[in-house]
């Protein structure tokens, strides 16, 4: 079982905002990968939103860099 990630924000916004997107993101990330048959092991995912992103936003946004990642670049 994989430990559970530890979430890094940065950026403009109070300190429960950022634990509030933080949160947003590492659910959509779990999402995003429940489909993968083989196992994955990512050690960073850098994911740029603009404050007020929608969900849908974000899980586009998780969705190209797990890709980016999985194709053996930055992401």
């Amino acid at each position: 079982m994989a430990d559970a990630p530890q979430i890094k924000v940065s950026g403009a916004g109070t300190g429960r905002e950022a634990a509030r997107i933080g949160q947003t993101i590492g659910d959509g990330v779990s999402r995003a990968l429940a489909g993968h048959a083989q196992p994955t092991h990512i050690d960073t995912l850098r994911v740029q939103v603009p404050a007020g992103a929608s969900q849908r936003d974000i899980d586009r946004a998780i969705h190209i860099a797990i890709e980016r990642k999985m194709n053996g670049g930055r992401g």
